[in-house]
């Protein structure tokens, strides 16, 4: 089952000059954002580059979808938790640029998100995993030069 036919809609070229005169504000009106100022989500686009790549359909599906977790949800399989996944990399990625350091108030908030309970994951597990995550990311950024 191909995500294009969950996520028809192909992006429309756009007026970038026109449309892009604002930052979108906050990650939960990025989605928002993406459509009202671009004219596409980004996670369909990313879907689509990554389909045209000929990259695992699994993979692509999971981009495409990540910003629709409930309908992920309720498809289930590898496209539930590779959707969720994602959802909590992001919000960890975001935490680890502006605290790097163990936050147990992060972690309680992060452990009542949809995509952490769809996963099973547990604060005690988070905390568990912040060592090697934070460690993780600065490797990676140094290594890209960032």
């Amino acid at each position: 089952m191909g995500y294009g036919r969950q996520c028809p809609r192909r992006p429309r070229l756009f007026n970038a000059e026109r449309r892009i005169s604002t930052v979108a504000e906050g990650l939960e009106k990025l989605p928002v954002s993406n459509v009202a100022l671009l004219g596409f989500d980004h996670a369909v686009l990313g879907g689509h580059v990554l389909d045209a790549w000929k990259l695992p359909s699994s993979v692509a599906e999971v981009v495409a979808w990540h910003h629709q977790p409930g309908r992920a949800f309720e498809h289930g399989g590898e496209l539930g938790i590779g959707v969720a996944l994602v959802r909590i990399a992001n919000r960890i990625d975001y935490q680890l640029r502006v605290k790097p350091e163990l936050d147990e108030a992060f972690i309680a908030e992060l452990a009542q998100d949809g995509s952490v309970q769809y996963t099973g994951y547990q604060a005690q597990i988070l905390t568990a995993m912040w060592p090697k995550l934070r460690d993780a990311a600065q490797q990676m950024l140094s290594a890209i030069g960032g």
